[in-house]
């Protein structure tokens, strides 16, 4: 009876240690579970106040941006500074803060505030002036006119991995066979040479010529900033002379994206009173949230194929009604050799990289040599509105 009783009695202590253990583990999965819808729930929590904040610090860079264009004779009506999406990634912009009638005059920029090369000469010499114009600027500060708007633009970092001026020399290299992409090889040193040439105090060499003293980071970001953002502007002629053909960053119009057709425009530009100011007016009604949209040959007051908007902008446009040149058979299969050499390299260039990639498939689709477009899944990158 007694070996009966000691078994029932360690049976029993089994099951009750069994039962603490089952508990325990319940208890203890309990505790995971509350602490990962604590976390998740936290994480949500940071994700959302994070995207409140962009949309705040957005909202109050626009209130600031376009005091300072009133205060500096500007004027701005129904329009705030936003974000928008561009293939899948935001994209900063110009849309409707409130509902817009046909004809209407949105923004209006004095001739006072562009920022111009200051002198006449040909598009080279200009694009040069301007950026050390820019590089300048940044460096007065709180002591020169455009700190607010140039604190509005973007800077190195941001653009490093986007325009293709900050390509790697080795992608340079591997996608020359693309003429634009070996112009934008052949630029960028002639560049650096004038650079180092006016570094070293021997301008009289150099092709170009500027005043101020930057570092080479700090010039190569202006001319990017000027390529990117300019306006082409004819002035018209003063009494007895000729009309005059500039380019000029307009501070917050340079902000409006563009589409690549007409029809896809819902605004456009206009230099009135006699060239001493660049307006924007509506084209159509347009509802409140909605985009403002400009032609991209608005800006450079001609049209331009994709190779050349990858060039200056660093973007494709999907809509663009200008049909890109395309190259020889030999050029696409050698380019797609490229395009698999570099396939799924994916490092701080790696979307120059990929638009490099688009633009082969843009350039060789009468040869049906690229086979995977796939590969090929570069977002548009738009820098002339970031």
């Amino acid at each position: 009876r007694n070996g009966a009783m000691n078994c029932v009695k360690e049976v029993v202590e089994d099951a009750l240690r069994g039962h603490r253990r089952r508990r325990t583990a319940v208890l203890l999965l309990l505790i995971l579970l509350t602490l990962l819808v604590l976390f998740s729930g936290k994480v949500r929590q940071r994700i959302i106040r994070r995207r409140m904040d962009k949309k705040e610090e957005i909202r109050l860079e626009s209130d600031q941006l376009l005091e300072w264009l009133q205060r500096n004779g500007g004027q701005a009506e129904s329009i705030a500074i936003r974000q928008f999406d561009h293939g899948g990634e935001k994209v900063r912009g110009v849309g409707a803060s409130s509902s817009i009638r046909r004809g209407q005059e949105l923004l209006r920029v004095p001739r006072s505030l562009f920022l111009a090369p200051g002198k006449k000469a040909g598009l080279e010499q200009q694009e040069v002036t301007l950026a050390a114009e820019i590089a300048k600027q940044f460096q007065l500060g709180s002591d020169g006119q455009y700190e607010r708007y140039l604190q509005a633009l973007p800077g190195r970092e941001e653009l490093d991995g986007l325009h293709p001026f900050y390509a790697s020399n080795e992608d340079l290299v591997l996608f020359s066979d693309i003429p634009y992409v070996s112009a934008i090889r052949k630029k960028r040193t002639v560049l650096r040479d004038a650079w180092l040439k006016h570094k070293n105090g021997d301008s009289a060499s150099s092709s170009f010529d500027w005043e101020g003293d930057f570092d080479w980071p700090e010039f190569l970001h202006a001319f990017i900033l000027q390529l990117s953002r300019r306006m082409r502007i004819v002035l018209p002629a003063e009494k007895g002379g000729t009309s005059e053909e500039t380019i000029a960053l307009v501070p917050i119009i340079d902000m409006i994206n563009f589409c690549g057709s007409k029809e896809a425009a819902n605004v456009e530009l206009k230099l009135v009173d006699d060239g001493d100011a660049l307006v924007v007016v509506s084209k159509r009604s347009i509802n409140e949230g909605e985009e403002l949209l400009l032609y991209a040959a608005a800006a450079e007051q001609k049209k331009k194929e994709n190779g050349a908007l990858v060039y200056q902008y660093g973007v494709m446009m999907g809509d663009n009604d200008v049909p890109s040149q395309q190259l020889e058979k030999d050029v696409c299969e050698s380019l797609e050799s490229a395009i698999h050499e570099i396939h799924g390299r994916k490092d701080q260039k790696h979307k120059i990289r990929m638009l490099f990639s688009a633009l082969v498939y843009e350039c060789c689709q009468d040869t049906h040599s690229v086979r995977d477009p796939s590969i090929l899944s570069a977002k548009p990158i738009r820098t002339s509105g970031s």
